[in-house]
C-alpha cells in the first residue's frame, strides 16, 4: 500500500482522490490564527498550543544521542527576548535522530533574532508532510509543530499567520476533505511528470486564464501572492473592493511577488482573477502581524511526489526556497519511491537527495538554511524494482552520513503502514489520523527545539 494518490496495487484512493477535485467549490478555507485553530465548524488538533507547554518525547521515540541545546529565552511571558545556547543535555528526539556538525546552527540563529527578523521554515515532502490523514488543513502536524514552535519561541506583538497556501491541496477524502480548498474555476494540472501547470512550492499551481479565478478565505493582516513571471496579467480584489490589476511579465527568477495589505486585522476573502494570457498562480503566503518578524511555514509538500518528480523541477524549487529567504528546509520523501507507479532505486533516491541539497545550497547565496533529512516510517514487503523498505531508509541516512552538516530526523519508530495502529488511519492505514498528526508533531517539535 502506498502513502499517497498514485498506488501500485490499488486504485481506489486515486478515484477518491479525483471525485473530490471534482467536486471542487463546494468547502471554502478557512485560517483562524486562535490558540485553537478551526476549519469551519471542525477543531483542528490543538497540538502544545499553551504558552509554556513542554516537549514530552513519546516513550518509543526516546532513544536518539542527539545534543540538546537549551534555548532561553530573556524577557517577561510576553516573549519575544533574545535566545541563547546554554549546554548539552539529553535527547527527546525520535530514535535514530542526529544533528550531524550541528545541523541546526543557522535555525537556531535565526530563532534567536526572530524579534527583529523572520524566520522562515520550508517544508518539502509528500502526502505525510502535506498533511493527508488529517480533518482539518489546521490540524496536520506541519501546523500543530509551527503552532508549538511560536509557543516555546514566542515573539512579542506577534500572532503569527497560518503560512502558505498553495493553489491546490493534494489530499483527498474521506479523511482529509480539505482538497477542496482554496475554490475557483481555475485550471489544474494532475500530470504526474509536471504535477501542476508550472513551478511553485509542492508544484501545486493553477494556469489561470482570462476570467478564470482563485478564492482565497485567510485571516490575518496581510498577503503575498506568489506567481511564475512569465506574460499575462492577472488582477486581486479583497472582500467587496474593487480589482487591482498585477503584470506578470517583466520579472526574472522562477517567482514573483505582490505583497497585499488589509484595511483591517481579520477575515477576509481574496479573489485572485486571471485578466490577460496566461499566468501561473503559486500560492498564497498569509501575514497575521509577523510580515517583517516571528516563525513562519511555508508548505511545499505533494501527495504523491516522488524524488523524481522534485528533481524535475528543481532548480525552480531551490530559487523559490531562495526567494523566501529559508533559514530551514526539512526534506520528505520516499514512501512513494518505494511503492507508486514511478518507484525509484534506493540509490537513486540518495542521488535525489543530494541534488536537491546541493541546488538549495547553492540557490541560498549568502542565506543558506539548515537542511534536515526527514526519513519516513515503514513500509512492509519488497517493491516491484525488488527492494525492501529497509534498503530505502539506509540510502536515505546515507545522504547525511556523507555530509555531517545535514540534520536527521527517522520516524520509522512511528508506525508500519498496512498495520493497526492508533496512529495511522483506519481508511488506509497509511497516512498519520487526528492522534497521528499531533504525535508527529511532538518528535518533530523536539528535535527544531533542539531537545
Amino acid at each position: 500500500m502506498s502513502y499517497d494518490r498514485k498506488p501500485v496495487r490499488s486504485t481506489t484512493r486515486w478515484m477518491s482522490f479525483a471525485v473530490v477535485f471534482a467536486a471542487a467549490g463546494s468547502i471554502l478555507l478557512l485560517v483562524t490564527h486562535a490558540a485553537q485553530p478551526t476549519l469551519g465548524n471542525a477543531e483542528a488538533e490543538g497540538g502544545k498550543l499553551a504558552s509554556g507547554a513542554s516537549v514530552i518525547a513519546d516513550a518509543t521515540a526516546s532513544g536518539g544521542k542527539a545534543v540538546q541545546f537549551h534555548v532561553s529565552t530573556s524577557g517577561g511571558g510576553g516573549g519575544g527576548g533574545q535566545s541563547t545556547v546554554t549546554g548539552p543535555s539529553g535527547s527527546a528526539s525520535p530514535s535514530g535522530s542526529s544533528y550531524g556538525n550541528h545541523a541546526l546552527s543557522q535555525w537556531l540563529t535565526a530563532l534567536a533574532g526572530r524579534s527583529s527578523k523572520p524566520v522562515n521554515w520550508v517544508a518539502w515532502g509528500d502526502s505525510i508532510t502535506e498533511g493527508q490523514g488529517s480533518s482539518t488543513v489546521a490540524g496536520r502536524w506541519i501546523n500543530q509543530t509551527l503552532n508549538g514552535l511560536r509557543s516555546a519561541y514566542p515573539t512579542s506583538g506577534v500572532t503569527g499567520g497560518f503560512g502558505y497556501i498553495p493553489a491546490w491541496y493534494g489530499t483527498y477524502g474521506p479523511d482529509s476533505q480539505w482538497s477542496t480548498d482554496p475554490t475557483g474555476n481555475a485550471s489544474w494540472n494532475m500530470d504526474s511528470n509536471q504535477m501542476g501547470n508550472g513551478p511553485g512550492l509542492g508544484l501545486l499551481t493553477v494556469t489561470l486564464q482570462a476570467g478564470k479565478y482563485e478564492t482565497f478565505k485567510v485571516t490575518g493582516t496581510s498577503i503575498d501572492i506568489l506567481y511564475n513571471y512569465g506574460g499575462g496579467s492577472f488582477s486581486y480584489k479583497v472582500d467587496s473592493s474593487g480589482a487591482t490589476n498585477v503584470s506578470a511579465s517583466g520579472g526574472s527568477g522562477a517567482t514573483g511577488s505582490k505583497h497585499v495589505a488589509f484595511s483591517s486585522s481579520g477575515s477576509h476573502t481574496v479573489t485572485i482573477s486571471g485578466v490577460s494570457g496566461s499566468v501561473i498562480l503559486e500560492g498564497v503566503m498569509t501575514y497575521n502581524g509577523d510580515e517583517n518578524k516571528g516563525i513562519r511555514l511555508y508548505d511545499s509538500a505533494q501527495s504523491g511526489a516522488t524524488t523524481g518528480e522534485f528533481k524535475a523541477q528543481i532548480s525552480n524549487l531551490a530559487a523559490i526556497t531562495a526567494h523566501v529567504n529559508a533559514n530551514l528546509v526539512t526534506i520528505q520523501f520516499g514512501g512513494n519511491d518505494f511503492e507508486s507507479n514511478d518507484e525509484l532505486s534506493p540509490s537513486q533516491v540518495s542521488a535525489n537527495l543530494k541534488t536537491f541539497v546541493s541546488d538549495i545550497r547553492s540557490a541560498a547565496t549568502g542565506h543558506e538554511p539548515s537542511i534536515v533529512i526527514v526519513v519516513p516510517y515503514n513500509h512492509t514487503g519488497t517493491n516491484g524494482l525488488g527492494y525492501t523498505w529497509p534498503q530505502y531508509v539506509s540510502a536515505i541516512k546515507s545522504v547525511t552520513t556523507a555530509d555531517s552538516s545535514l540534520g536527521l530526523i527517522d520516524l520509522t519508530t512511528f508506525a508500519t503502514e498496512g498495520t493497526s495502529s492508533p496512529y495511522l488511519s483506519s481508511t488506509d492505514q497509511a497516512h498519520p489520523n487526528n492522534s497521528g498528526q499531533t504525535r508527529l508533531a511532538s518528535m518533530v517539535e523536539s528535535y527544531l527545539e533542539d531537545k
